[in-house]
């Protein structure tokens, strides 16, 4: 996870939001393959075409 929406809860604990997120993926050796973005993210970006990018 590169990004994503945090808070804290009222015992102290870190809780992730996936509402607005971007997501590195990767390969079992580590390798980079691409992003994935959430679709709130993807409509504040029109000049993107899918939530996912991938290079190889």
């Amino acid at each position: 996870m590169l990004l994503a929406k945090t808070s804290v809860n009222i015992e102290g604990d870190l809780l992730l939001g996936f509402g607005r997120y971007i997501y590195l993926h990767r390969d079992s050796q580590g390798k980079q393959l691409g992003i994935s973005i959430s679709k709130a993210m993807l409509a504040d970006t029109p000049e993107l075409e899918s939530q996912y990018l991938f290079w190889l």
